[in-house]
């Protein structure tokens, strides 16, 4: 688990990871740019593939979004101390997965209200979340259009504690 306001350090930490797994290393600038950045709207990522939500991290943080990740819906529900703009989470994860997060999420005084984007490898997701998420990636993410999603969703947040 990621605590938010440790994301600079081990995102540091993980960049080489990340890139090995882009296929690269990361430059200096890269990490230059990720520590400046100027955070703004929060997102909160629930997937338990480390690569993945190291990838999501980082592309994220590039773009001036603030970052946390948790390896289940049930750690995110245990651990999430700050209210995030939106929620990226993963469909299939072995603790909790994306059905059991969003029933037990309306109970949590952080989380109830916040938009909710599905990440998943199965195409038919539409009827299972219906009405609980306000929209889908589908894997492998496009880098784009993660981009444009959790931009979308951010403007569109009711989250007024900045």
């Amino acid at each position: 688990m990621t605590v938010c306001g440790g994301f600079h350090r081990q995102l540091s930490s993980e960049l080489d990871m990340s890139y090995s797994v882009l296929g690269g290393r990361p430059s200096q600038e890269v990490k230059t740019v990720v520590q400046r950045s100027e955070l703004r709207d929060r997102v909160l990522v629930i997937d338990d593939d480390p690569d993945i939500r190291t990838v999501i991290s980082v592309i994220l943080a590039g773009e001036g979004f603030h970052v946390c990740t948790f390896d289940d819906g049930q750690t995110a529900l245990d651990g999430a101390t700050e209210r995030p703009d939106l929620i990226l989470l993963d469909y299939m994860m072995p603790r909790l997965n994306a059905a059991g997060f969003l029933r037990a999420r309306t109970d949590h005084d952080l989380l109830k209200d916040v938009p909710v984007v599905v990440i998943s490898a199965f195409p038919d997701l539409a009827d299972t979340v219906a009405g609980d998420a306000v929209g889908i990636l589908h894997k492998p993410i496009d880098r784009e259009i993660l981009i444009e999603c959790v931009r979308y969703h951010c403007s569109r947040s009711l989250h007024s504690e900045k």
